[in-house]
């Protein structure tokens, strides 16, 4: 008795566990590695190069053979530069040879730049540009600044970036929380540090935070104030936001929210080496 057709292979199904999953068991594993296949390509080409047109011819066969829609491979072929390019990013700004290949890889890919800008990895990519500039010490010779906020510059310092709508969070009394207390103690001399943010961090203030050539500057409703690159001791990221703590001034962490924040810490990285 046929139950139905496979999805992918459109034969018919005669089990009903294979009419339960909407295809034959071999044809969805099949299908299924073919797209690792995909992902694995994209990868490798990511971090060594190689032949752009070879991949393509490559990833086309991939494709006959496991029952992957021509309509979807443009969807498969994203899916894999997407995860080629977190993994890069996840260490920092990538070399000049990576990014390339990325950019290269993104060729491949079908869909429209509207589903692209969904993507974090996507965006996070867009901004390696303006980080390799101010990395080499050319800033923006303007900066659109939504905020409005005139952030008072220090002398000859510029400003590189704004963002707006930034939550900033400091913790509260260790004195309150011993047993958290420990926890940023024995991170103080680590490049990194975990926090249990909303039991120790409430927020003070929500306004702009502006990067310039020496200080990061914060001005909301309540609090102003501005940190030399040259003071901040740790800085940390994660998914709330970009946590530091300032060489003596003020040793307790300070948390800021804001959106990008993989462009943000990497800015903050730059900034601080300079």
């Amino acid at each position: 008795m046929i139950l139905g057709k496979c999805n992918y292979c459109r034969r018919p199904i005669y089990y009903v566990l294979d009419r339960l999953e909407g295809a034959h068991g071999k044809c969805k594993r099949t299908h299924k590695t073919g797209v690792k296949k995909i992902v694995e390509k994209m990868r490798n080409f990511a971090e060594f190069g190689g032949d752009l047109q070879k991949l393509k011819s490559e990833i086309k066969a991939i494709a006959r053979s496991s029952y992957i829609k021509d309509k979807d491979v443009g969807k498969h072929v994203f899916k894999g530069w997407e995860s080629s390019a977190s993994t890069m990013l996840s260490q920092g700004v990538p070399s000049k040879p990576v990014e390339k290949n990325l950019r290269d890889l993104l060729d491949l890919t079908t869909l429209p730049k509207k589903k692209l800008r969904k993507s974090e990895a996507y965006s996070n990519f867009q901004h390696l540009p303006f980080l390799r500039n101010v990395g080499a010490g050319r800033y923006p010779s303007s900066v659109a600044n939504a905020s409005g906020v005139n952030f008072n510059l220090v002398h000859s310092e510029k400003l590189i970036c704004v963002f707006t709508r930034v939550a900033y969070y400091e913790q509260i009394d260790s004195q309150l929380l011993e047993s958290h207390d420990k926890i940023v103690r024995r991170g103080l001399g680590t490049d990194s540090y975990r926090l249990k943010y909303n039991e120790t961090f409430k927020e003070i203030d929500m306004g702009a935070m502006g990067f310039s050539t020496e200080h990061i500057y914060f001005v909301g409703r309540i609090r102003r104030f501005r940190i030399p690159y040259t003071r901040i001791a740790l800085f940390n990221r994660d998914s709330f936001g970009i946590s530091l703590v300032q060489d003596g001034q003020y040793p307790l962490p300070q948390q800021f929210r804001l959106e990008d924040t993989w462009f943000a810490y990497n800015l903050i990285l730059i900034l601080t080496r300079q």
